[in-house]
């Protein structure tokens, strides 16, 4: 359990920077570190799920979702760091 938490901490706060340094050269682009991760989660979650068992399956679901909200609450951070330098 406590990978989980580590994996979600590290994914906010690597999204939060590599987006907040996107957004300084591209501004409309700074949901893409975020969504990126997620999206390789997510495949890694699929093809575990119809290639694994059980518990190694439900283990990287589990990742996925850390790092899914990671990411969310790191492109936030993001977002609103950029909403408020001005």
């Amino acid at each position: 359990m406590q990978i989980f938490v580590y994996s979600f901490v590290a994914v906010m706060i690597i999204v939060g920077f590599s987006s907040t340094m996107l957004s300084k050269r591209k501004p409309t682009l700074y949901w893409l570190p975020g969504t990126v991760l997620s999206v390789i989660t997510l495949a890694f979650a699929i093809i575990s799920f119809f290639t694994l068992n059980g518990w190694d399956a439900m283990g990287l679901f589990f990742m996925f979702i850390s790092v899914f909200f990671g990411s969310v609450i790191g492109t936030f951070i993001a977002k609103y760091k950029k909403a408020t330098i001005h």
